[in-house]
C-alpha cells in the first residue's frame, strides 16, 4: 500500500469491513486517499499529535472525524526503588495499615488474617489463565470509550469483542518481550465470578485503562496483536504453597495453591524500542475494584521493566479516563503526549 497505510486485519475481521491504519502521519492526504481507494479500504484510522494543529485541520477538511483523544504517560525506571526493597514509592492503602495501628486483641488478629488473604498478588500469566483473562476483559471493556466504540458506523458489541480478542491473543502469544501479568486475590476476596457489570473499572467505577498508541509512541497493537513471560531475567523461586507479602505495600508476590482465586486483573506490556516498555492493555474486573489490584499490577510492571534494563515505561488512555490517570500520578507517571484519533470512511 505504498507505505502510507497498513491493513488492520483483525479490525477488518471483527467489523466486517476492510480497515486500515495510516502509517505515515505526515503523508499528503490526496496520496493517502488514492492509496486507500486503490486498496479498497472502507475505514481508515489516523492518529496525530494534538499539538500539530495544521495537520488536525487538514484531516478534518479531508473528511476525517475525531473519535477519541489519548493521553500518554511515562515514568523513568531509573529512580524506581522497587516494592521489594523496603522503600516503595507507593504504599497500597490496604486494611493492614489500620489493623496494625489498632491491633491488640483477638478480633484484630482475625481481621488481619482476612485482610492479608485478600491482598492482590501478581504473577506471570499462563495458558491456564485464558478463560479468566477473557472474563475480565469482557466485563471491563463493555461499552468502553475507545475509538471503535465512538464510531456510530461500527457495532458496539463487536467493539467490545475486539478488546476481548486482543486480551486473549496476548495470553496465547507469551514471549520475553511481550509479557502478561495477572493479579489474584485470596479465597476471602468475595469475588462473584459469574457476576457482570456495565461499569468497568480500575480502582474506581467506570474506568479501565485501554490500548496502546501509535504514531510517535509505538504501533497500535490492535485487538489481539500483543502477547507474556518474564523478560528473560531469572525470577526468584516461588514455592507452590508460599506467598510473600511486602511489608510496605501489602503486595503479595508468588502463588498460593490453597487460597488463590482466579485472576481478577491483567496487564499486557511489550518492548517499545531499545529503552522502553509500553503497557498496551490492562483491566481489573469491576467486582474487585478498590482493593489495590491495579496498583499491584502497575508496581510489578514497573519493577520488571527496571529489571529488564529498560529506562522507562509508557502507558496511555482516553483523556476522560480520569481514575487511572490518578493512579499513574501516584506512581510517578507524568503526562508527556496527547494524540487525536480520526476515522475516515471511504465506502
Amino acid at each position: 500500500m505504498g507505505g502510507l497505510i497498513e491493513l488492520d486485519t483483525l479490525a477488518s475481521a471483527r467489523f466486517g469491513v476492510i480497515a486500515a491504519r495510516l502509517s505515515d502521519c505526515t503523508a499528503p492526504l490526496d496520496a493517502v486517499d488514492v492509496a486507500a481507494l486503490d486498496a479498497g479500504i472502507d475505514l481508515l484510522t489516523a492518529r496525530v499529535e494534538a499539538s500539530y494543529l495544521p495537520r488536525v485541520h487538514a484531516l478534518e477538511a479531508a473528511g476525517f472525524r475525531l473519535m477519541d483523544t489519548l493521553v500518554v504517560f511515562q515514568r523513568s525506571t531509573q529512580s524506581w526503588r522497587g516494592h521489594d526493597k523496603g522503600g516503595a514509592e507507593v504504599s497500597i492503602r490496604s486494611r493492614d495499615a489500620s489493623i496494625k495501628k489498632h491491633a491488640g486483641n483477638m478480633q484484630d488478629a482475625v481481621r488481619a488474617g482476612a485482610a492479608r488473604a485478600s491482598h492482590p498478588f501478581v504473577r506471570p500469566a499462563s495458558a491456564a489463565d485464558l478463560d479468566a483473562v477473557s472474563r475480565i476483559a469482557r466485563a471491563a471493556f463493555r461499552d468502553y470509550i475507545g475509538h471503535f466504540h465512538s464510531d456510530p458506523k461500527l457495532d458496539k458489541k463487536a467493539a467490545d469483542a475486539a478488546y476481548v480478542e486482543w486480551a486473549e491473543n496476548n495470553v496465547r502469544g507469551c514471549s520475553e518481550s511481550s509479557p502478561v501479568l495477572v493479579a489474584c486475590l485470596g479465597a476471602s476476596s468475595g469475588l462473584n465470578r459469574s457476576a457482570g457489570s456495565k461499569s468497568m473499572g480500575v480502582e474506581q467505577p467506570g474506568m479501565t485503562a485501554g490500548p496502546s498508541v501509535d504514531c510517535g509512541v509505538g504501533r497500535e497493537s490492535g485487538p489481539g496483536a500483543a502477547v507474556c513471560s518474564e523478560f528473560g531475567f531469572q525470577p526468584a523461586p516461588e514455592p507452590a504453597s508460599a506467598v510473600s507479602v511486602d511489608s510496605e505495600s501489602g503486595i503479595q508476590n508468588g502463588m498460593n495453591s490453597d487460597s488463590e482465586s482466579d485472576p481478577v486483573g491483567f496487564l499486557c506490556f511489550e518492548r517499545n524500542g531499545p529503552d522502553a516498555f509500553e503497557i498496551t492493555l490492562n483491566a481489573v474486573h469491576p467486582d474487585t475494584q478498590r482493593q489495590g489490584v491495579y496498583t499491584a499490577l502497575l508496581v510489578e510492571a514497573i519493577e520488571q521493566t527496571r529489571r529488564s534494563g529498560a529506562a522507562r515505561i509508557i502507558v496511555s488512555t482516553q483523556v476522560n479516563n480520569y481514575a487511572v490517570q490518578r493512579v499513574w500520578g501516584r506512581l510517578g507517571f507524568a503526562h508527556f503526549l496527547s494524540l487525536y484519533t480520526f476515522h475516515k470512511w471511504y465506502r
